[in-house]
């Protein structure tokens, strides 16, 4: 049967550029009973209309039951934008709240719309990406040219390559934080006389997108929202994309999170709706608003499709740098049986383990996929031609993380010094995987596997959005 060599396609695909730990991960068997429902389904379907194939997946899925469960019922987050699909065919799901409570703390209920804007937090390292191969492109600068030769303010940073800091292959770090200075000469200062991190530990940081932000702008002789506008934003027509939307009546809220560290009770209540929630980055942006190479930027979920089509499609980039981003280059076994921490360039690739592993196991070797603090999750994977962008604003008004044993509960809220429960949502990341990322991309891995079936029979396909509010 010819749909044979497309399972056989998509498991080759799971294997291209992997890793002997990456490797096989699922079998031939696995896509088998992946894609069995389509075979099914397409076998019975007699006049094989692509949408209505299409609609009868997404409804098999019961996809829409696990997002009302994580949104409505475990309330994990206020709201939420999510689309995922092919190059043919997106779903956008839209739920939940864009605000709870205004800036001033009273309740106030925003709906979450299509025009929804987020602060996108770390996916804003897919752009200073982007920006570093594009200057590899006009043959501006190479991988391998050193920091300091690229730029002489980083006079710490002469045996480090671009391509070192593009991998999370070096640690950094700075003197004392950025968010605790109070000028932009002390802060610049902190930053120039970056240093090698000679500790252990984790190996993402965002300090070497900083860096590299600053490398952008010696070489470009101007400011990074500037070349990112020129080269990126105008091109993918992302007309919705900014890094100054204070005023904007669909900009989402990460106001009043709450933190509970060794018995101390924070309540984060001056990320005022429009401001960036990256603590370094609205530090610097007191002095000037400006992107930065870790964080800094808001969109939308439609301006963030278009970004992933010009990227899946070639538009921006060379696929060769596209299928180079997503393998791994810093993950290995240590002794104890467990693993480092999987990166390609300024992303995370697929890790052997399924739950420390931002890039699902059914994906080609060289999807990447990149996390935000602030709720949201960007997956690309140009080889299967499937993507996941979604987003929310899992911060407001929700406690985040608890670590403290002097916690009271009720009902799986926590009991706060004003003696109201609030939702804390610490497992957010993990449950935003099990109910949302994993099963919208197998959901569209089927959407592809029947693509090819349609064009295998000569059968029209018809590129469509299927917008839906739950």
């Amino acid at each position: 049967m010819k749909n044979n060599a497309f399972v056989k396609r998509f498991w080759l695909n799971h294997n291209s550029n992997a890793n002997i730990y990456t490797q096989n991960l699922k079998g031939v068997e696995d896509y088998n009973q992946l894609f069995a429902c389509v075979d099914t389904l397409y076998k019975n379907q007699s006049k094989k209309n692509s949408q209505q194939l299409y609609k009868e997946l997404y409804s098999q899925s019961k996809l829409e039951n696990t997002i009302k469960e994580f949104i409505q019922e475990k309330k994990m987050a206020p709201g939420m934008v999510l689309t995922f699909g092919t190059l043919k065919h997106k779903d956008v799901i839209i739920i939940g709240n864009q605000q709870e409570l205004d800036d001033g703390g009273k309740e106030w209920i925003l709906p979450m719309n299509r025009n929804s804007i987020f602060d996108l937090s770390s996916v804003t390292k897919i752009f200073t990406c982007l920006s570093i191969l594009i200057l590899v492109e006009e043959n501006r600068l190479n991988l391998s040219d050193n920091i300091y030769d690229l730029d002489n303010r980083f006079v710490n940073l002469k045996s480090v390559t671009v391509e070192d800091l593009l991998t999370f292959r070096i640690k950094l770090k700075t003197k004392a934080r950025i968010d605790t200075m109070n000028s932009i000469e002390k802060i610049e200062s902190l930053i120039f006389n970056i240093d090698l991190d000679m500790q252990g530990g984790r190996l993402y940081s965002d300090m070497g997108a900083m860096v590299l932000k600053y490398v952008i702008e010696r070489i470009t002789e101007k400011d990074y929202f500037s070349f990112v506008k020129e080269k990126i934003l105008i091109p993918c027509e992302m007309k919705d994309t900014n890094i100054s939307v204070e005023n904007n009546k669909y900009v989402v809220s990460n106001n009043f999170e709450k933190k509970i560290n060794y018995n101390c009770m924070n309540c984060i209540d001056d990320i005022c709706r429009g401001l960036v929630n990256d603590e370094k980055a609205r530090k610097i942006n007191q002095f000037a608003v400006q992107l930065h190479g870790h964080a800094g930027i808001f969109s939308t979920v439609g301006d963030m499709t278009k970004l992933v089509e010009s990227i899946m499609q070639g538009r921006l980039i060379n696929n060769q740098w596209i299928d180079r981003m997503g393998i791994n280059c810093t993950g290995s076994k240590k002794q104890d049986g467990t693993f480092t921490q999987f990166h390609g360039y300024l992303s995370y690739s697929k890790n052997p383990i399924e739950e420390n592993s931002e890039v699902s196991h059914w994906l080609s070797g060289d999807a990447f996929a990149l996390g935000g603090y602030t709720g949201n999750q960007l997956t690309i994977d140009r080889r299967n031609e499937v993507f996941l962008f979604m987003a929310s604003n899992r911060c407001h008004n929700r406690v985040t993380r608890i670590n403290s044993t002097e916690v009271v509960y009720e009902d799986g809220c926590v009991v706060w010094t004003d003696g109201k429960r609030y939702i804390q949502n610490q497992r957010y990341a993990y449950d935003r995987d099990t109910y949302i990322v994993r099963p919208a991309l197998e959901l569209a891995l089927r959407y592809r596997y029947l693509e090819l079936l349609l064009e295998q029979d000569h059968i029209d396909i018809a590129c469509n959005i299927n917008e839906k509010f739950l």
